[in-house]
């Protein structure tokens, strides 16, 4: 007769394998310090942040290449080829994303300067208009799994560091800040393959920061009627390389500013244009492929330095934001 497991072995070793998944993607989070965002959440991502005070401060000594959203920022636009996929350079694909890049980080520029004069900011930007740009445009091969994919960044979590090396290496960094007479860099890798995968923000924060570049992960879907990149995608993970928090969802692994599900609620019900709650549109639920109709909103000002909180950060048990005076 067949012999049968027993079923409390299968179910201790499910939960001791289950516990050794869980605390090695919680470890990769806390070492690499990068951000992720699931595939269908609307190009979103959560910001993961350094290790959290009791207080829940953030404690931020450097904010790394994004430092404040004030002064002239460098748009960096970095097309890449992974293990993961690879960009067809000469199909019409490949031009159609580039071009509408360019188009978008232009939209995504106008865009940030409107809404940073409703709260008395003035911003400048530089960014490349082309693929002649060599000081902000660059094509790049990475040899690193997809660098977009989040189910994969679990097992891959040097990916990071990957594109940290590469930026380090390939981009002509010092010259872009000194000749351009930049306070921020900020870089925008796209990525291809014939995946479906949201966009995503790598930030850096209170780490050793010889590589201290904040950089943002566009991915293209090869299938390009299935998923497009828009202007408000660019922004809104541009926007979490300055600090900005997610205020779509809750933010339940405590990995990022302890988003609740009341502060997701409040700010849907007050702030539903915010760019933070949704890449769509609120009235008409479209995400605009020329166009940004969301706005930066208190709910975010704060998170930026551009404003106090709108809601009892600390009755609400989240972290302040990293320009709270209480943190500097």
């Amino acid at each position: 007769m067949k012999k049968q497991l027993n079923p409390w072995i299968v179910a201790v070793v499910f939960l001791i394998f289950t516990a050794a998944g869980i605390a090695y993607t919680v470890f990769c989070l806390n070492v690499i310090d990068f951000s992720f965002t699931e595939s269908g959440s609307y190009g979103s991502s959560d910001k993961v942040t350094a290790q959290l005070s009791e207080d829940h401060s953030m404690n931020v000594t450097d904010r790394g290449s994004a430092d404040k959203l004030e002064g002239k920022t460098a748009f960096v636009l970095i097309f890449a080829d992974d293990n993961g996929g690879k960009w067809d350079r000469s199909s019409d694909f490949f031009y159609e994303c580039r071009r509408n890049m360019f188009d978008h980080i232009i939209e995504t520029a106008a865009w940030l300067t409107a809404q940073g004069e409703a709260f008395g900011k003035k911003l400048e930007f530089a960014y490349p208009e082309n693929e002649n740009d060599s000081l902000l445009y660059y094509d790049a091969d990475i040899d690193t799994p997809s660098i977009a994919n989040s189910t994969e960044r679990y097992h891959f979590a040097h990916s990071g560091e990957k594109v940290w090396d590469y930026i380090d290496s390939n981009v002509k960094n010092d010259e872009i800040k000194s000749s351009l007479s930049c306070d921020n860099v900020v870089y925008l890798i796209c990525t291809t393959s014939d995946e479906i995968v949201a966009s995503s923000a790598f930030g850096v924060y209170d780490r050793d920061l010889e590589k201290p570049y904040e950089f943002a992960v566009l991915h293209f879907c090869s299938d390009k009627d299935s998923y497009t990149v828009a202007p408000s995608t660019v922004a809104h993970e541009t926007l979490h390389l300055f600090g900005a928090a997610d205020l779509y969802k809750a933010d339940v692994l405590g990995i990022g500013y302890r988003i609740t599900d009341e502060v997701v609620n409040y700010v849907g019900t007050y702030y539903p244009d915010d760019i933070m709650y949704s890449t769509y549109d609120a009235v008409t639920g479209v995400k605009y492929e020329d166009k940004i109709t969301q706005k930066i909103t208190d709910a975010t000002a704060y998170y930026l330095g551009w404003g106090g909180a709108v809601y009892d950060v600390d009755a609400l048990g989240l972290t302040h934001s990293q320009f709270d005076t209480k943190t500097e």
